[in-house]
Order: C-alpha cells, then structure tokens, then sequence
C-alpha cells in the first residue's frame, strides 16, 4: 500500500429475486471475520445491508457470546444501511489458531436482504460477500491464491475460519498442505457448538503452500471464510488483503467466465478440483487434469476467458487495480445470476468499476437507475463476446464516474429479461484494491426441504417419525418436472414427495430428478429411515401417604420425557433421572410418559397406576393355652381406613422364619421349649403400603407341660393314716 492513500469507503447494496430462497439475498446468514493485521490496517470493518422491496428488522448477535448484546436495525424498503462494527473488533476477529472461539457472527433478517462484510481499511482490506444459504454446506474443498507470498508469520497469516450453525457439530479437516500444529493429509477432527468458531493457518509463507485443495467436512451445516493477509503481486511493491466467504463443494460448478480487473500485470485464477480425473479446459483447449484437491494456476492478460470442466470446480481470482489486490469466489454462470443489482457508491474519490457478465441474448436490456443507456450511448455498445465463449455470452468493464454517481448515491442495474453477474472494484493502484463478486451462488442444484419444519435438509439421511407422513419438497431453479423415484417400485412426480404412514416398510434410499431447458437435468439422493421411539417406566414405592415414588425409564441420547404424575404435577425434562415424586393423599394416579427424540418423534403414550393408601394398623389376637408342644393359634385383627389389607408377613419366633401368607389366613405354630415369645406381624394394602411391626404388649409366655409324680410313704395295716407328697414338676 502506499501510505499516501486516503481512506476510501464502499457501501454497496446487493438486490435480486430468484425462484428459491438460497441466493445471496436471503433472511439468514453466518459470518466468521477474519484477523488482518492492525500495523498494515484492519478498521475500520462495516456490515453493509441492503433491503429489497420491503423494509426489514436486522438482528446481529453471536449466538455462542452471552456477553454480546444484539443489535438491531430497522431498514427501509429499497435503501442500505453501513453498520460500523470497528468497536466490537476484538469480539468478532478470529485471531489465534487452534483455538474454539465463540465469534461467529448471524445476522437476521425478518425480509430478504443482501449483505457484505467490508473491511475499509485505506491501505489494507477486502469485501466479504455473504452468501446465506449459499455459504452452508457439509463439504468444502478450499480454494486459495496459490501464486503469491504475504508480509510473513507470525503477524501475517494465512487462515480459514470454520464456523459451526448448529449444536455438536464435528468436523474433520484434512490438510493439503501443513498448517500450524498440523501435519499435511493427517485428519484431525474438532467439535464445536452453534456460533463457535475455529481457525487454521498456513506453517508457512510459501506460495505454494497455502491450504488451497484441503477438505473440510462435517455432520451438520457450516461456512468457511479465507483470509491471506498482505499478499505481494509479484515483482511490485504493493501490499494488499485477499479473501472471501467459501460455497460447499455441492454448488460447485462447471462452466465459469473470469473478467479481467484493473491490474498493470495479468490477473490470476485458481481452478480447484474436488473429484478425481477432473479435466479443465480454458478458452476450448485443455490445459490440465487434476485430482481432488489440486489446482491449475491460470493467468489473464485479455479482458476475459472462459473456463470449464467436465467435473465440478472452485475457482478463486486475484484483480485489483495497479499492483493493490483482491481476492474473491467465482460463481459458475449455469443456471445463475441476478436480474436486479443495487450498488452504493460510499465515495466519489477514486475508481469504481462494475464487470458485468450476461448473455448476449439479454444485453439490449439493460438499465441503469431506470435509463436504457450508459453515458448517453446504448448499454449493448459497452459489451463484448468472453473470449471462448462461442459469443453466448458478453461482459463490460463499466468505470462509474463520480459525475454520473457520486458518494452516497445508489447505481440500480436491472435486466428484464435474464439473469446476470456483477464483480465490484474500487479504490486506486496507489491505495488499495476491494474486489467482491455478487451472484446468485446456487447453481443446478436440488435443495431438499423438510416441508413439516419448513427447513433445509442438508444430511443425507433423513429420519421420519414411525407412521407419519413424509413429506419433502425439492427445490431447484426454473426446473420444469420432477420425478421422484425409490424402494420398492416408488415412483411419484412433481416435487414434493409424500408418503403417508411412513414404517419400517418405506425404508430407503429416494432419488429426485428435476429437468429444465435452460439447466438441463439435476438429480439428488437422501435416504429415509423409520425412527420409532417407545417409552416405558417402571416404579418402586411403599404405596404410603407421603413416602417417596421412584420412577425409571431407560436413557435415550438427547431424548425429551413429558411426565404426567396423575396430581397436577407435570414434568418436561431432558434428563432419564428424575427426583422421587410424593403424593399427599390416597387415591389411584394414572402417571403416564411420553417420549420425543432430538428429531421431534415421539411415542405413543404410555401409562400405569400407582395406588396410594394409608398404612395398615396390624394386629393380632392368640389362643390362652399356652403350652409347650400344644398349638397355639393366632388370629389377625388388622386395619385399614382406606383400602384393603391383602398381604400379611408374620414371624412367630419359632424359628421357622417369616411367613408371607393373603390377610387374615389364621396361622398356629407349637414350641418346643418353655419362656417368652415375641411372635409379630405386618400387614400390607392393596396398594403395597406396610404398616408398623405390631407385637403383643406383653411377650407371650409358653408354659412347660407339668409332670406329675408323688411320693408313697410307708404305712402299717393298722396306721390311723398315710402321707403322700406331690414331686410334680
């Protein structure tokens, strides 16, 4: 950069309409900012939001920062607002590697917007076009510079920030090439929670060795943002950042046009391979088979080129002005594009170029801020033929003069016929260059919408509650019939797929088909399974007023329990484990449970009674004879103000143990021995509550059988009388 440079500011404002909603205009997207460095400039940073046809409330939060309070914007109908977010920059940067961070940016929206992350610094920065739906994926292959070397480490960086949008999201990183603290082609995998972010950088400051062609994938959707801090244009002197926001590998395309920028020297672009066998071709001649993850280094010192393949590819391009750089994705112009661009030009000191990419069929039909011509000439004399291209399609290099559109003043590009794409560069060669391409991002690809969530399906397996229906809705750009076709003989069109009573029997793997005359034919695969959920509890309890009920059901990953304990209490828990429940009255308590897994399938309900009753009072009564080896009989005399007595459990202290016998059974039992006895009993309900131990008040005594026996004195016939003595014992 030169040092002389002012400051320059760009807002610009991105509107279009699509048939689907997953275009650079949408309700909802991500952002992971990333860290240049302060010394060579990083601030001031802006959001820059854009409103349709309808004004929009715009929530910014970090869903992963409770110490971030949101902020809102109310924006009017087809107007931009700039938000300066310079001061939270030390709680949206993502600086060190390695490292879970709760940075990750969303930005709301309750109607269609367009927004760009704008890095404005005068001698240092880039534009971050957002792309909303368009940035999520699992896959991501990623496409660098790989042709030019940055200031250096440690302060300059070369980095990718993963940002996670849902819960428990793993992703697994395979390097191409050697990152901090990580070995090439050695997968490591991290897990990270909605709004967490995570940061890799290049070992080194080689050229070569920037992480272009590493692959990234995960479990559940995230974005990615590059940044290559400071880069050098070979052989000049200036400085300047590169970067932008990824697109999945699944809306990769195949056929692509490179505009040339404003460079003294060619411009660069880097074709990046995701399959194997990948064969690229620029201008019609073939230049290079690649493997996934490897790249061909193109350079353009004509005003365009066309570039296609016949496997999907990433392609990134370096331009800018002079020797200042920018760096931006380039989308695959099948089947994309914008009929409506708005552009806020924020400064009237230096340049600002559009590069408008169209078909030729369309290029009479251009109009700017309402008017069919461009400094009073028609807009088809600006255009020419993309070299390559067979003159299907045309591009123009537009330089906006501050006479025409001054600072602050909105340049509406609109075609009424077709879809078109515009890369946006401003700044001088003296200062820096901020190059950002806006577009639909969506190529011939089928989205697959959950029609009962009303959500995006980004797996390829999707569970369907046991005996509902299934219900999911493709979603594809100016397709013209569907064709839905599965296990066992299925076949349905149209787009949406229905299957009511979904079981175990509809398992499988479903394939939608989607034709159109313009983009030709998509298909897309997702495999159903039957999710059945069952609840089931058991319970333990005295049955007694007042004492605890315990409850268990078995533990289900990330389940939800809905408890009805039958008294008024409810429970809505995550947890298997509950607290004991007690009851305060008698009575019979229907508890009942219900189920839901972490995909919202639910079981049937499931219910049991718990009966509650007072305690029993036990009793008894025994026979008087209480004798040694004589039966003794007792009779149960046991109470119960509520319920009935049904179980009895008695132990005579005959050393024959407790006996478990039905209520009121007489039992008798004999001793062998004499002393006291401590017979006891305890009565239970019908509801399984026990009643105290009763025993007799006194212990009851058991008597030895006497033995009879005297003695027989000696007498004479004529003795007056005779003396017997009594030896019973």
């Amino acid at each position: 950069m030169s040092s002389r440079s002012p400051h320059l500011y760009l807002l610009m404002a991105l509107v279009f309409f699509c048939k689907i909603t997953s275009a650079q205009t949408d309700t909802t997207f991500w952002f992971a900012a990333p860290d240049l460095q302060q010394a060579h400039g990083d601030r001031p940073i802006f959001l820059r939001i854009s409103t349709q046809n309808t004004a929009s409330v715009v929530t910014i939060s970090q869903p992963a920062n409770t110490s971030f309070t949101p902020i809102t914007l109310n924006v009017a109908a087809n107007s931009s607002n700039s938000l300066d977010l310079t001061s939270y920059i030390t709680q949206l940067e993502n600086v060190t590697p390695n490292t879970v961070a709760n940075k990750g940016l969303l930005i709301s929206a309750t109607t269609p917007i367009s927004c760009y992350y704008d890095i404005a610094n005068g001698f240092n920065g880039d534009i971050y076009a957002l792309k909303g739906k368009n940035a999520l994926g699992t896959k991501f292959t990623l496409p660098f510079q790989m042709g030019f070397v940055g200031r250096g480490l440690p302060l300059y960086t070369t980095d990718f920030i993963i940002l996670a949008t849902e819960n428990n999201t793993q992703v697994t990183i395979t390097p191409k090439t050697n990152l901090m603290g990580h070995a090439a082609s050695v997968p490591f995998t991290i897990t990270l929670q909605k709004g967490e972010t995570y940061t890799c950088s290049a070992a080194n400051n080689i050229a070569t060795d920037r992480p272009g062609g590493t692959l990234v994938t995960s479990n559940k959707p995230i974005c990615i943002s590059t940044k290559d801090d400071s880069l050098f244009y070979t052989g000049q002197g200036c400085a300047d950042t590169a970067g932008d926001q990824l697109i999945p590998d699944e809306i990769a395309g195949k056929e692509f046009v490179v505009i040339k920028g404003h460079f003294s020297n060619p411009d660069f672009y880097y074709v990046f391979a995701i399959e194997n066998n990948t064969v690229v071709k620029v201008n019609g001649i073939t230049v290079a088979t690649l493997q996934a993850g490897d790249y061909y280094k193109g350079s353009l010192s004509e005003y365009s080129c066309f570039v296609n393949s016949d496997k999907p590819v990433h392609i990134f391009h370096i331009t800018g002005f002079g020797c200042e750089l920018g760096g931006a994705i380039i989308p695959s112009i099948k089947c994309t594009g914008s009929k409506s661009i708005s552009v806020t030009r924020a400064s009237s000191t230096g340049s600002f170029y559009l590069n408008v990419l169209a078909p030729k069929n369309i290029i009479n039909d251009f109009t700017l801020n309402g008017i069919n011509t461009f400094l009073n000439v028609s807009f088809s004399n600006y255009f020419s033929p993309v070299t390559g291209s067979n003159d299907e399609w045309m591009y123009a290099r537009l330089n906006i003069p501050a006479s025409l559109i001054s600072g602050g003043q909105n340049a509406l590009i609109e075609n009424s016929k077709g879809k078109f794409h515009v890369g946006v560069i401003q700044g001088t060669s003296g200062s820096t260059g901020r190059y950002g391409y806006f577009s639909d991002f969506s190529s011939n690809v089928i989205q697959l919408i959950d029609a009962s969530k009303n959500i995006e399906i980004f797996t390829n397996n999707q569970p369907i509650c046991h005996n509902t229906t299934a219900s999911i809705n493709a979603v594809t750009q100016d397709a013209n019939t569907y064709t839905w076709t599965g296990p066992n003989n299925f076949s349905s069109t149209g787009a949406s797929l229905v299957i009511n009573n979904f079981t175990i029997l509809n398992d499988g793997i479903y394939t939608i088909t989607s034709a159109s005359s313009a983009c030709g034919v998509a298909t897309k695969t997702i495999e159903l399974n039957s999710e059945r959920i069952f609840a089931n509890f058991t319970s333990t309890q005295t049955g007694c007023i007042q004492d605890s009920v315990y409850f268990n059901t078995p533990a289900i990953n990330d389940a939800r329990w809905n408890w009805n304990f039958g008294d008024g209490k409810l429970l809505d828990t995550t947890s298997s484990t509950i607290k004991p429940i007690k009851y305060s009255s008698v009575g019979i308590y229907p508890v009942t449970l219900k189920v839901t897994s972490k995909n919202g399938c639910a079981s049937d309900i499931v219910s049991k009674n718990i009966e509650i009753t007072p305690k029993p009072t036990a009793s008894f009564t025994a026979t008087t004879n209480t004798c040694v080896n004589i039966n003794i009989n007792f009779t149960e005399t046991s109470s119960i103000t509520n319920g009935t007595v049904q179980k009895s459990y008695w132990n005579l202290d005959d050393n024959k143990g407790v006996i478990n016998s039905n209520s009121f059974t007489p039992q008798s039992t004999t001793y062998d021995t004499w002393g006291n006895r401590n017979p006891w009993l305890i009565a239970e309900s019908n509801s399984g509550c026990k009643s105290d131990t009763f025993k007799l008040a006194t212990p009851l005594l058991i008597h030895s059988v006497p033995k009879v026996g005297f003695t027989l004195p000696e007498v004479c016939l004529n003795d007056a009388s005779a003396i017997f003595t009594d030896t019973t014992t």
